[in-house]
């Protein structure tokens, strides 16, 4: 019986997901790069003043280099504000899955996320899309319209939600309209190295729109005592072995707020061939976090008791509820963690925790439960 060889066309082929071919990778961060650069020139110069060979200088490629990747300089224009909006969405819809489930603080985190956005590493494209964005064709403006209604809806129930319950006495839509626009000018004058943080700025956007609410009746920051700091600060260092097993260390212990640091060893990698950080280091340690954001909530909550009397209430702090949102691969020589309270309740308290790189981008995000007393 003759044997009958199977075309090479029809063979079984490899199960899984197709090998890159090689230069594939490069040539994606060839055109990472091109963006971040052109957006950055957008940004400062403007786009008409933009010229490709600008672009191309200073990308460090040849001057027609930039065409291999975007036919017209239009198209990256469109790119940029494309990419930066998909990018903003997702992380808004990883914050609203982690917000508690009040209005109140649903809007705090859209407020401190849109911050975020407007404010952060890699926020070039916000001021390209807000006042380069007439350069685009009707066809681009249009898909970018789609992109903003998207990025924009989550906060249509929640000012609702609000204008229901009497905290917004303003028509839901043109409060969404004027809080935006006045967040979005915030691009034009905010200093990253001021005094102002994004939580500061938060806090202070809150109380300008919602003055006299339960939003803005939210604790003014209070300075804790050295002694109280420093118990605080030993309890979590060092009475909790397991945050020096992390390597975990607070940065900053503020009321509404804590920060921490984790600089990156041997022992704490998860996948070898890129030392990719382990998925259970970034949940410990955001656990961790959140439990300290708690413990601060607690101690500026009762500012009359002495400092040790403070630091014993902390015995009964526990974790009942953990989730972790897993956005990026954890690799870098060192990690910033932050954590803020949503809610501090008698027994209860609510915290959404953020775990970023050493170039500030978002990895992972978490939202917490804990027994506070």
């Amino acid at each position: 019986m003759p044997r009958f060889s199977v075309p090479p066309e029809l063979a079984k082929r490899p199960r899984g997901r197709p090998r890159k071919l090689p230069g594939t990778e490069a040539e994606g961060n060839r055109r990472q790069e091109l963006m971040r650069v052109a957006a950055r020139l957008f940004r400062q110069k403007g786009f008409e003043a933009v010229t490709t060979r600008d672009i191309a200088a200073a990308a460090g490629m040849h001057s027609g280099s930039p065409f291999y990747h975007f036919e017209t300089k239009g198209v990256l224009l469109f790119a940029i504000i494309q990419a930066g909006m998909q990018a903003a969405i997702a992380s808004q819809e990883a914050i609203v899955r982690t917000a508690p489930s009040s209005a109140v603080n649903t809007l705090r985190a859209l407020v401190r996320h849109h911050y975020e956005v407007l404010l952060g590493p890699d926020s070039d494209f916000i001021p390209v899309m807000l006042y380069e964005g007439r350069s685009l064709s009707a066809e681009q403006q249009a898909a970018i319209t789609e992109l903003r209604k998207t990025y924009e809806a989550p906060w249509v129930p929640v000012l609702q939600t609000l204008a229901k319950e009497g905290a917004l006495s303003a028509d839901p839509d043109l409060a969404r309209l004027m809080i935006l626009g006045a967040l979005n000018w915030s691009v034009q004058w905010f200093n990253p190295q001021g005094p102002a943080s994004l939580s500061t700025l938060t806090d202070q956007a809150l109380s300008l729109f919602f003055a006299n609410t339960m939003i803005s009746k939210h604790t003014l920051p209070t300075e804790f005592e050295p002694e109280f700091l420093q118990g605080l600060k030993s309890i979590f260092e060092e009475k909790i072995v397991f945050n020096q097993v992390l390597g975990l260390k607070i940065t900053e212990l503020k009321p509404t707020h804590v920060k921490g640091r984790i600089e990156m060893r041997p022992e704490l990698i998860g996948h070898y061939s890129y030392n990719r950080i382990h998925g259970g280091v970034i949940s410990a340690s955001l656990d961790a976090m959140g439990g300290l954001a708690c413990m601060a909530a607690i101690g500026a909550r009762h500012m009359d008791e002495l400092p040790a009397k403070r630091l014993e209430r902390f015995a009964k702090l526990g974790t009942i509820d953990l989730r972790i949102d897993y956005l990026r691969p954890g690799i870098g020589a060192f990690f910033e963690l932050t954590a803020e309270v949503m809610r501090l309740g008698s027994r209860v308290g609510s915290t959404r925790m953020e775990f970023r790189g050493p170039d500030g981008k978002l990895m992972s995000t978490g939202a917490g439960a804990y027994i506070v007393s």
